[in-house]
């Protein structure tokens, strides 16, 4: 939440981000292929639930699969607008998935805090979730570099 309060707040932050062309912020997104893959494996050695590795792993190989692609088309905001949108809502199913099970207290979920897979929700969902809402928001407001 840090960052989106910064973004909301500081207008040369704010003015910065909106200075960034839409592709700078989605093609971070490459990152969720390795993401999804290091979910597979652990579910394939029955380390993380079957069924948070169904909602998370493949939402994050799908997005991460179409950043290259998507950047190939021509630019039109209704591509943007459909991979954030895509993109937040596997946000919202895999981090809530997660959630569910860890308050549960599933003991697979344990394996989300062990070294690496950590670090995926320590700093690839959250920096992926306020990118979303970043870009999200300059669409709404057309502010983009298209």
């Amino acid at each position: 939440m840090a960052p989106v309060m910064f973004y909301y707040s500081n207008s040369t932050f704010r003015a910065y981000i909106q200075g960034l062309h839409l592709n700078c912020l989605t093609l971070f997104h490459l990152w969720r292929v390795p993401a999804a893959l290091v979910f597979f494996y652990y579910g394939s050695q029955h380390l993380l639930p079957a069924t948070f590795v169904q909602n998370a792993a493949w939402g994050d190989l799908l997005a991460g699969l179409f950043v290259v692609p998507l950047l190939l088309l021509p630019n039109h905001c209704w591509k943007y607008w459909a991979f954030h949108l895509f993109g937040m809502t596997d946000f919202v199913i895999a981090v809530g998935t997660g959630l569910t099970f860890s308050l549960l207290q599933i003991p697979a979920m344990d394996t989300i805090a062990t070294y690496p897979v950590a670090l995926i929700p320590l700093f690839g969902v959250p920096i992926s979730g306020v990118s979303h809402i970043l870009v999200l928001d300059l669409l709404a407001q057309r502010k983009v570099k298209t």
